[in-house]
């Protein structure tokens, strides 16, 4: 199972939709798949509003992200690359360790729940997830899969030819949890559980939820 997650969400600048989704479809992904490390790419669109894109590029170890392999591409990026990532906008993109994963499956449908860790709650608040919250929401009715990331911020913040493509800084989002089902209506429930619960109420802060629909998804090896 992979320890590691990429974790990006991010807008496409208006009428540039098509030309970003097909570079993802065609080039992009199956490149990042293509790095030793890498076990998955999956990309959801939003349901409403903004961000527009999340991607999770699941990998075998976080330190797969500060690799030789992967440094050598991000640091010379096709120029299909060049042209399409200054189209990106509002762009949060972090490297985590996943602390909690009740499956390999994947979803028709996904919530984010991305939040920070109020400092004096940090280790309870992950026991609470971890060992009663999260595998309880893994046992409801059409959940497939439970998810929490925790960022690693040193590796995120390895400076890239690519970051340098985009518009504006990246942001971080310090801990997610990622919810994937097989049916929309699944999630409500499931959000409104989990952001409620005392533990999560009283130790998380700057709680931010978006819902997504199932875009693209691809598994090393790639053919």
């Amino acid at each position: 199972m992979s320890t590691g997650a990429l974790a990006i969400w991010h807008d496409i600048v208006p009428g540039k939709e098509e030309a970003v989704l097909d570079w993802y479809n065609r080039e992009h992904h199956p490149e990042r798949v293509g790095i030793a490390g890498f076990t998955r790419a999956t990309r959801y669109r939003a349901d409403n509003g903004m961000p527009s894109v999340f991607i999770n590029y699941e990998v075998s170890s976080p330190d797969v992200l500060k690799s030789e392999a992967y440094l050598e591409r991000v640091n010379n990026p096709t120029e299909w690359t060049r042209r399409c990532m200054p189209f990106f906008r509002n762009n949060s993109r972090t490297v985590c360790r996943v602390e909690f994963d009740s499956s390999k499956a994947i979803g028709g449908y996904a919530a984010t729940l991305r939040f920070s860790a109020k400092k004096a709650h940090e280790n309870s608040l992950r026991a609470a997830l971890c060992n009663s919250i999260l595998p309880s929401t893994a046992r409801r009715s059409l959940i497939v899969r439970v998810q929490l990331w925790e960022a690693l911020l040193d590796i995120t913040a390895i400076p890239t030819t690519e970051r340098e493509l985009r518009a504006g800084q990246d942001t971080t989002t310090p801990s997610c949890i990622v919810v994937y089902a097989s049916s929309q209506d699944a999630l409500v429930p499931v959000i409104g559980s989990v952001s409620t619960a005392s533990h999560f109420a009283s130790g998380a802060t700057d709680l931010n939820v978006d819902t997504f629909t199932l875009d693209y998804s691809l598994t090393y090896p790639v053919m």
